[in-house]
């Protein structure tokens, strides 16, 4: 398996499914901003059925965008999952990212969250370069700890 088609795959799917985020983030958002201010969950923590049927459908693609709701007691959250295939192998790598549309507060929508957008251009040899540095740091790093032995880094 060749690890540069393994990264390359990664950094395209990572790519889509921010892209996908940041679009739904959109879509999402404007649909669920006339709920402020409203009870929207059930019960059983789902969304009312009066409130769910005002959301679009959401996408089940393969390979992407698969949009699901992730949704906490404290925010309407969904994710975006997607996934690539290896060059030259038999198998697929997934990537996923969440994102938060409103916060809630006792099952009432109380804002709608600010937008984070995601990077969608990232490349392989960005990673690999990241890597190196961070290997290097972390090389000066765990040198400089060695040097407190016996001490270590904080006194009990």
């Amino acid at each position: 398996m060749s690890r540069q088609a393994q990264l390359e795959a990664r950094v395209r799917a990572r790519n889509r499914v921010n892209t996908y985020a940041n679009q739904w983030y959109t879509i999402l958002a404007e649909k669920v901003r006339p709920f402020v201010g409203k009870k929207i969950l059930n019960v059983n923590g789902g969304l009312l059925k009066k409130y769910a049927d005002q959301l679009p459908e959401l996408p089940y693609l393969s390979p992407g965008p698969h949009i699901y709701s992730c949704h906490t007691n404290y925010q309407l959250r969904w994710a975006a999952k997607t996934s690539e295939q290896v060059v030259c192998e038999c198998h697929c790598l997934y990537e996923e990212e969440s994102f938060s549309v409103a916060e809630m507060e006792l099952d009432v929508v109380i804002k709608i969250c600010e937008p984070y957008i995601r990077r969608t251009d990232y490349t392989a040899a960005e990673v690999i370069e990241k890597r190196e540095a961070y290997k290097k740091a972390k090389a000066l790093s765990d040198e400089a700890y060695s040097a407190l032995r016996p001490f270590g880094e904080f006194d009990r």
